[in-house]
């Protein structure tokens, strides 16, 4: 059975990777990478927001045998933490209905929809959100895309003496 676990998440395979977000003002990076034994996609990220303090986090996606959906947990910079249920509603396009506690102990809640663009770009929009009971403002397509490889730097080759310059004088 365990090794079966990693086709439920196959078809997230494309999360793999780094991404960036870099429009206006704000800067939102991740990076996706398998579990050692991947049993979870494990998500790291950033953001920084102009004025804001910096905030960042971790979310394990794995495969939920109670509600035999994949599930998200996450973990805040600043304490709250929360959960996701995934739905795929279409070959492109997850929907996410979120729910969480900020460290003051306000309880969150939002429904996330991630929409694959193409291979190397991703939507993502967070809508219906409540923080405390109070309606919070949506969040509307915000695009990621992929970052390429960081180049790999080239170093010169030694070249060996010819055999002129090999032979004693």
């Amino acid at each position: 059975l365990h090794d079966a676990l990693p086709i439920w998440l196959k078809e997230l395979e494309w999360m793999v990777g780094d991404w960036v977000d870099e429009s206006g003002d704000n800067k939102v990076s991740s990076s996706v990478r398998w579990s050692e034994n991947k049993s979870y996609l494990v998500r790291t990220y950033r953001v920084d927001i102009k004025n804001e303090k910096a905030s960042s986090g971790t979310m394990f996606i794995g495969w939920d045998p109670q509600t035999a959906q994949i599930k998200s947990w996450l973990f805040d910079s600043e304490g709250g933490h929360g959960e996701g249920l995934w739905t795929r509603t279409d070959e492109n396009t997850w929907v996410v209905k979120a729910q969480g506690v900020l460290r003051d102990g306000r309880h969150t809640s939002a429904t996330q929809i991630h929409t694959l663009l193409n291979k190397d770009a991703a939507k993502t929009s967070s809508i219906d959100r409540i923080i405390g009971g109070q309606l919070a403002p949506d969040i509307l397509d915000v695009v990621m895309v992929r970052k390429p490889p960081s180049p790999v730097p080239t170093t010169p080759v030694p070249t060996s003496p010819g055999p002129a310059s090999a032979t004693p004088r």
